[in-house]
C-alpha cells in the first residue's frame, strides 16, 4: 500500500515540477517585460515633461 502511494506521489511530483517551474519562469518573464515597458513609458513621460 505504502509503496504504491509513494510511486504515485513521485510520478505526480515529476509531472508537477516542470509545470510549476514553467509557470514561475513565465510569470517572471511577464513581470520583467511589464516592468521594462512601464519604465520606458515613465522615461518617455519624463522626457515629455522636461521638454516643456
Amino acid at each position: 500500500m505504502d509503496n504504491k502511494f509513494e510511486k504515485k506521489f513521485k510520478v505526480t511530483l515529476l509531472v508537477l515540477l516542470p509545470i510549476i517551474a514553467f509557470s514561475l519562469v513565465y510569470i517572471g518573464y511577464c513581470l520583467t517585460t511589464g516592468l521594462s515597458r512601464v519604465s520606458t513609458k515613465l522615461f518617455e513621460l519624463s522626457g515629455v515633461i522636461s521638454n516643456y
